[in-house]
């Protein structure tokens, strides 16, 4: 009977230390099992949080962008409202002192009248008051014969236009006006073919230079005859009047 209860007492005592160690088996596995899950959650919430943080900066980078874009667009739009006012400043502005007027493409100015000398006769020299003066001579008449358009052969009057330049400036002789007319007003044609050659080129300053002209009689032709002579806008006009040979 002692024996056997001794063999009983001990698969108790070895039961009880087995059941003892599976219960801490158990514990180990929860308490492991558990900071598995514990590291897990850890490290989906330190990826979770690295996420948030990297589109956080995106997003922040994107603002960042955009508003630099934004700051680089409007300062593009003020420098070009810049250029544009300085160069719409630029094309209305004038010298200082200076009187801006408005006008219109109906408004008409009127010509500028040019001064005219009192006729000397065909022998005299005309002065135009600023140190240049002119003279008329051999004076006749011939036949021409026609040689330009709208030109008709038949009686002309010829003669040598030539003026003194008495300035201190050369004279441009590319604007020289030359015209005749009749005692009733009666214009002549001029004719360019020979022996015309009329005023051109300049005329330095001291020096004297000289023309042909050649002016077709109208049918009706009476003297005496005037002859107007100008050079310039800037010069009167002088008159010579006579009767043609």
């Amino acid at each position: 009977m002692g024996s056997t209860s001794t063999h009983v007492h001990g698969r108790k005592q070895h039961g009880q230390t087995l059941t003892a160690g599976a219960t801490r088996l158990r514990l180990v596995s929860g308490t492991v099992l558990g900071a598995l899950v514990l590291t897990g959650a850890l490290s989906a919430c330190s990826g979770s949080h690295k996420n948030a943080a990297g589109s956080t900066g995106a997003t922040t980078a994107g603002a960042q962008s955009s508003s630099s874009t934004g700051a680089t667009t409007a300062g593009a739009s003020r420098t070009g409202t810049a250029s544009a006012s300085s160069s719409a400043s630029a094309t209305v502005s004038t010298a200082p002192g200076t009187k801006v007027t408005s006008g219109s493409v109906n408004q008409t100015v009127p010509a500028k009248s040019l001064e005219t000398k009192s006729a000397v006769s065909l022998s005299s020299p005309a002065n135009f008051g600023n140190g240049v003066t002119a003279k008329v001579s051999e004076v006749k008449t011939i036949t021409a014969k026609a040689q330009g358009p709208g030109e008709v052969s038949g009686p002309a009057t010829e003669f040598v236009l030539s003026m003194t330049n008495g300035t201190n400036k050369t004279l441009d002789l590319s604007s020289v006006t030359v015209t005749v007319l009749d005692k009733a007003g009666t214009p002549f044609q001029q004719m360019i073919g020979s022996p015309s050659k009329p005023l051109s080129g300049h005329a330095a300053a001291g020096a004297s230079a000289r023309g042909t002209y050649v002016f077709a009689q109208p049918a009706s032709f009476k003297n005496p005859i005037t002859i107007s002579f100008n050079y310039s806008v800037e010069a009167p006009v002088v008159l010579f009047t006579g009767n043609a040979q």
